[in-house]
């Protein structure tokens, strides 16, 4: 069975490489407009299935990954700037304000038909910017690509108080932690291909890139998460029950190396 990534965003495709498995990718050719009074957590679900749905035919046996973001403060939406001039008033307009990313993500079984879908929504606190700054960051980094004009796992983190979530890789276009559930229940097995440690690395620099008041007990939060994800893929290992004692080891050094800032 195939592995195909409904997008081609650069974003997406490098996170999808962390999990070590081959796949390919296919651009889902459709219309991303809301529709009338479609909430942007029901426009981000339809779309993340709409994705999935448009690439189907090309691939007889496969798992078909689609995801789809919306940003939005209020009433108002943030989409792609795709100018300089859009990039820097999305910022200013956001300056000192909270904004929900909120990112949906269906994996479809070609096969069966079957569809799972899940949204992992993420609020994102803006700093209170100046305008040189905003223009400073803009013109470096060039976000014109991205929902909300910064870049989270690059110099965009500058512009933030905080982050606030269940995935720090949701917030850069694809839910690592809900996608690797996912996959396990088509029977992929993930650890097949790679090492525990090589995961839990994954992690660590995902956590690097997110901020929060009380690092410590949010790194908690997330490791019971990874630890529930992991410990059903340890199977894969071969020689599990021999070497298991060493890989649930090398998990606790990980972690332990975390500390409050």
């Amino acid at each position: 069975m195939k592995l195909v990534l409904a997008s081609t965003s650069a974003y997406r495709r490098e996170l999808l490489q962390r999990f070590g498995l081959p796949f390919e990718v296919a651009r889902p050719d459709i219309d991303e407009s809301p529709l009338p009074g479609e909430t942007p957590q029901a426009t981000a679900e339809r779309l993340a299935v709409e994705k999935a749905r448009a690439v189907a035919g090309q691939f007889e046996d496969a798992l078909i990954i689609g995801s789809d973001q919306v940003a939005y403060m209020d009433s108002a939406r943030f989409g792609k700037p795709g100018t300089v001039e859009r990039a820097v008033a999305q910022l200013k307009s956001m300056s000192g304000r909270t904004v929900i990313f909120h990112t949906a993500l269906a994996v479809l079984n070609t096969r069966t038909g079957h569809v799972q879908l899940d949204a992992v929504p993420t609020e994102v606190h803006f700093r209170t910017l100046s305008d040189a700054e905003i223009v400073r960051y803009v013109d470096k980094e060039r976000p014109l690509d991205c929902a909300g004009s910064a870049k989270s796992e690059g110099l965009g983190i500058t512009l933030l108080d905080a982050l606030a979530g269940d995935d720090p890789n949701a917030l850069v276009g694809l839910p690592l932690i809900a996608l690797a559930r996912m996959l396990r229940n088509e029977g992929i097995a993930l650890q097949k291909t790679g090492r525990l440690k090589d995961a839990l690395r994954m992690y660590k620099l995902s956590l690097s890139l997110y901020p929060m008041p009380d690092l410590e007990a949010h790194v908690k939060g997330i490791e019971r998460k990874i630890a529930d994800d992991l410990a059903q893929s340890l199977g894969a290992f071969e020689g599990q029950n021999a070497g298991q004692r060493d890989h649930e080891s090398d998990f606790n050094r990980e972690f332990s190396q975390f500390s409050p800032r």
